[in-house]
């Protein structure tokens, strides 16, 4: 990833710019064109950072689909709040084969399968008939996920999938991620928990400024030290014991302390 962006991009655009550079990385993607999937209200960051990408990688176009796409090497993922019409959650999930299909044509028994079948190894099946406007926050979050992979990209790019979530829900989607990607997927989010990378990434990167401050294995990444240089308020990270003599790595503000710290980050 650049040490530093060319212009200025919004956090949506930084988290698209990570997702085409692991695309360009993956073998299962043409090296020339990179199509990503996405809401339409992200085309003008999407043009900006288009042309940003394309200087420094000239041998590489990208282009912007809006709505699913077979050869799409990226779905980006945002939250979807309201909907104009009454989709049952199985309707989203199906949404992910509409590029599987000729124009004319709908969805068949076979992509219905699909679609719930994936809503099953998701662990929400039962909400197949119910209103995708009436499901909860997690709930909604699953059901595009599920849309995102009957869509069959290999790279999925996630914009706070937690954001306003109970406890209950962001452990469950949190994990829902990781196993994705424990079997095989490249999967890139934004958060701003430091704790969610310290228990679930493979891989960390802390961005300041529109600069990137640190890049590499959690454990390595996400210290007491850049943590508080990040955030500029006193931070610990810690092993906190849990039963069976295991421990978690977790990230703990400095209890009566609130005061700005401004030094450099270490290893």
């Amino acid at each position: 990833m650049p040490r530093r962006l060319r212009r200025a991009l919004p956090p949506l655009g930084v988290v698209l710019l990570a997702a085409l550079l692991v695309a360009c990385g993956s073998p299962s993607v043409p090296p020339t064109t990179i199509t990503v999937s996405a809401a339409a209200s992200l085309t003008g960051t999407f043009t900006d950072l288009a042309q940003q990408f394309e200087a420094g990688h000239p041998d590489v176009q990208v282009r912007l689909n809006l709505g699913p796409s077979t050869d799409a090497a990226v779905v980006f993922l945002t939250d979807i709040r309201a909907t104009v019409f009454p989709f049952t959650t199985l309707d989203i999930a199906v949404m992910g084969r509409t590029p599987h299909l000729r124009v004319t044509a709908t969805p068949s028994a076979g992509d219905r399968r699909a679609a719930l079948a994936t809503l099953a190894e998701l662990g929400i099946d039962r909400l197949a008939d119910r209103a995708f406007a009436r499901l909860s926050g997690g709930e909604r979050q699953l059901a595009l996920i599920a849309r995102a992979l009957v869509q069959q990209a290999p790279v999925l790019a996630l914009d706070e999938p937690t954001a306003a979530l109970d406890y209950g829900n962001e452990v469950h989607i949190l994990t829902v991620i990781a196993d994705l990607a424990a079997d095989g997927r490249s999967v890139l989010m934004t958060t701003h928990q430091p704790d969610h990378a310290l228990a679930y990434a493979t891989r960390a990167v802390l961005m300041r400024d529109g600069a990137v401050t640190a890049d590499g294995p959690p454990a390595k990444v996400v210290t007491s030290e850049r943590l508080t240089e990040l955030y500029r308020v006193p931070i610990h990270v810690a092993d906190v014991p849990l039963p069976g003599s295991r421990t978690a790595r977790r990230c703990i503000p400095v209890p009566g302390r609130t005061d700005v710290v401004d030094q450099p980050a270490t290893g």
